[in-house]
């Protein structure tokens, strides 16, 4: 049985139940391989770790090894941790130079419904001051793309209302104030190249054309300028709508899940680059599932839950078990250790 990166869009505990059919397939006396970035839900199940880089095998580990390895030997390695007990939290900066101050940005009362459901109930917090990343976490269902979308203006509230810099502001003009990167890319590329994605629909001054090309060669898209967008691979697509928000200039920034299918290093790079944005005075905000990438990225949690925001925290080593149980990765982020 071979595997493809089967965890790419899936919630933690969506990975559980992958290892356990891995592993009821391996007690049934199949061989398994799988091709993953994502390594800590198999760690109870693998019997080796095989590390490839550029069409050829650079290293084994044992999964004992794979636990040991630190956070500076698997960034070395391009990898992600097989192990989340040893991921530090806020390991990455935005860089060197005095952080702009942001829009100030606040949800109220909000409510939206589809038809007769009801999605958000009484949404409400506010992001006051110095700029940083929120991360929007909760389980599938739990109404987070609906509220980033309804935040930036795609989705219209029934009820509550959403204030920028202390003002009530309409859909439309959120919509005008933000850069959104959806889940599935395929829904955001138009042009026949990958350059004229990134410089799609904007003014082509030099100042423009700098922050695109920084993106490109950041994401590892420079060689790709000429190649139509739906040609790339699916991981190649997410960094390209990444790049483009980031050529971007819009106050406010939302992201879907954008690190599902992204390899340990391009992880990282992605988290630094988010972190830039926010340090240009930009509010941020990301749903994801990813703890490598909100101990990476964010200073901020907003735990979704039935529609309401259920828990409210910073991203610090004292809310590590928190932050681990809202993903449902048990005590410390350690129970992927206990499977199979």
């Amino acid at each position: 049985m071979v595997m493809d990166e089967p965890s790419a869009n899936l919630d933690n505990e969506a990975c559980r139940m992958l290892a356990d059919a891995v592993a009821a397939l391996k007690r049934n006396g199949r061989t398994v391989v799988v091709a993953e970035h994502r390594l800590s839900y198999l760690m109870g199940v693998a019997d080796r770790v095989v590390v490839m880089e550029r069409g050829r095998v650079v290293g084994e580990l044992s999964p004992d090894e794979a636990r040991a390895l630190s956070w500076e030997s698997a960034a070395e390695r391009g990898l992600r941790l097989p192990s989340l007990v040893n991921v530090p939290l806020n390991q990455l900066s935005g860089g060197e130079g005095s952080v702009r101050e942001a829009p100030d940005f606040e949800a109220r009362g909000l409510r939206v419904s589809y038809g007769r459901r009801q999605v958000l109930g009484e949404v409400g917090f506010s992001c006051v001051g110095m700029p940083g990343v929120t991360a929007i976490i909760g389980g599938n269902g739990a109404g987070k793309t609906t509220l980033v979308r309804t935040l930036c203006g795609l989705k219209r509230e029934a009820e509550g209302e959403v204030c920028i810099g202390g003002r009530p502001s309409e859909a439309a003009k959120r919509r005008e104030l933000s850069s959104f990167v959806m889940q599935d890319a395929d829904y955001q590329l138009f042009t026949e190249s990958v350059e004229a994605e990134v410089l799609f629909a904007r003014t082509i001054k030099p100042a423009v054309r700098k922050r695109a090309d920084a993106a490109l060669a950041a994401l590892g898209l420079d060689g790709f300028r000429t190649a139509h967008p739906l040609t790339l691979s699916g991981g190649q697509k997410q960094r390209l709508t990444i790049a483009c928000a980031l050529a971007d200039t819009s106050p406010l920034v939302f992201f879907d899940e954008p690190t599902s299918g992204l390899d340990g290093g391009t992880m990282r790079e992605v988290a630094r680059l988010v972190r830039s944005l926010a340090r240009e005075g930009r509010r941020v905000f990301v749903v994801t599932h990813d703890f490598e990438f909100v101990a990476a990225a964010c200073d901020r949690v907003l735990a979704v839950r039935a529609g309401v925001i259920a828990d409210d925290f910073a991203v610090c080593e004292k809310n590590r078990e928190r932050l681990c149980g809202w993903l449902g990765l048990g005590s410390g982020g350690g129970a992927e250790d206990d499977e199979g």
